[in-house]
């Protein structure tokens, strides 16, 4: 199975989450976070990538 992303779609998720990492910013980062922390969780990569969520609000973590 094949899951395509829109690139369109996530340069815009981005943008909508207060970022000011591009997609292949984002993805060295993820990348970077994989090769030093083996059991990375998804809420360590997305502290690097967003700027204004709490991820420990839950309020703010669901509404994203």
């Amino acid at each position: 199975m094949s899951n395509k992303l829109n690139f369109d779609q996530l340069k815009t998720t981005l943008h909508h989450l207060n970022t000011d990492d591009t997609i292949s910013s984002a993805h060295g980062i993820l990348c970077g976070f994989a090769c030093v922390k083996p059991n990375l969780s998804l809420d360590d990569w997305l502290n690097e990538v967003l700027v204004s969520i709490n991820l420990n609000n839950l309020n703010e973590k669901s509404a994203q």
